[in-house]
């Protein structure tokens, strides 16, 4: 009966050079999709608009504010908007003064906001909805806010946040209260969006109306500054496309999961994969050390180790007994 002697685990030749690096390999394949999910987007400023105290520093400003408010007043007697949804040349000169990557509305720029609302406020969400973009994603406007500025884009928000505080008195829109919505998109992932509208979804109000996807649509202003709730003092901010505009009537569908389920799930298939990775380094690693103890520890053949010396032995030890005589019986 022959003996198999026992080898250890194989692994093919590139496995044990290359192991590591197909470690890293398949982490980076699970971590590096979901990486802005383990990032918290809490907002920790409030309402965003010009205070009174905010004022115009920069001389270039003063002048371009200076500039088309002359021009503006030469055309008191035309109302803000003639209600149409597509721009005139007064609120192209007020867009043209506003700037990004500020965390708060610059007082400068507010009539540009104020007038955008009102164009928005004066049509329904189903007029503005019908000629607004809807392949628009995160990146056109973090990349190119200048040029996009002014248009007018269909997003499919779900609401991380709301805010509602008091409109300034007497503003061209006429609203009295404005709500402040925080969201992302499924296109946006984690990366925030902020709009800002006069109107919530009827019998829905800042907190019913949380994690919930609904659709809104309007006009695309400027790139706002916000820093997230776990960033390090000092820490750069980050900047989120910010909307006026309108909701549909009725939220698309019900509470959606947020980004903490995405969390802890990503972060379960995270260390599943760290785990196998790590098991099958573990069995390369050990397969080279049994292959570098020598022919000891282990052996590839499979021949039946040579016997015959053996069988020889007993042949001739079989013969001898065979001829010797028995004994006599003892006699008593």
């Amino acid at each position: 009966m022959s003996r198999r002697v026992r080898t250890p685990w194989k692994t093919p030749a590139l496995v044990p050079r290359f192991g590591f690096l197909l470690f890293l390999l398949a982490v980076a394949i699970v971590v590096w999709p979901n990486l802005n999910v383990f990032r918290n987007r809490v907002i920790v400023q409030g309402p965003v608009v010009a205070t009174p105290e905010d004022s115009i520093t920069d001389p270039k400003s003063v002048l371009e504010v200076e500039e088309i408010a002359l021009r503006n007043e030469e055309q008191a007697e035309a109302p803000a908007t003639d209600g149409t949804l597509a721009l005139d040349a007064q609120s192209k000169d007020l867009l043209s003064i506003v700037g990004d990557n500020t965390m708060r509305m610059a007082k400068r720029e507010m009539p540009a906001y104020w007038d955008l609302l009102k164009r928005s406020h004066t049509a329904s969400y189903d007029q503005i909805h019908a000629i607004s973009k809807s392949n628009f994603k995160f990146k056109d406007f973090y990349s190119q806010p200048a040029k996009n500025r002014g248009a007018l884009a269909n997003l499919d928000l779900i609401v991380r946040r709301v805010i509602k505080y008091e409109a300034e008195p007497d503003n061209a829109a006429g609203l009295e209260h404005l709500y402040e919505v925080w969201g992302s998109t499924e296109q946006s992932g984690s990366w925030l969006y902020v709009v800002v509208t006069g109107q919530l979804p009827e019998g829905f109000n800042e907190t019913t109306l949380l994690k919930r996807k609904i659709s809104f649509s309007g006009y695309f202003l400027k790139l706002l500054a916000y820093q997230p709730g776990a960033a390090e003092p000092n820490s750069k901010p980050l900047v989120a496309p910010m909307f006026l505009g309108r909701f549909a009537d009725i939220p698309q569908s019900p509470i959606v999961r947020d980004d903490g389920s995405n969390y802890w799930t990503t972060w379960g298939i995270s260390i599943l994969v760290i785990i196998t990775a790590l098991y099958f380094t573990f069995r390369v690693l050990t397969g080279i050390l049994w292959k570098n103890k020598g022919p000891l520890a282990s052996t590839d053949s499979d021949e039946t180790p040579d016997l015959s010396w053996l069988e020889t032995e007993l042949t001739t030890a079989s013969s001898s007994a065979s001829q010797l005589s028995p004994p006599e019986p003892v006699k008593p």
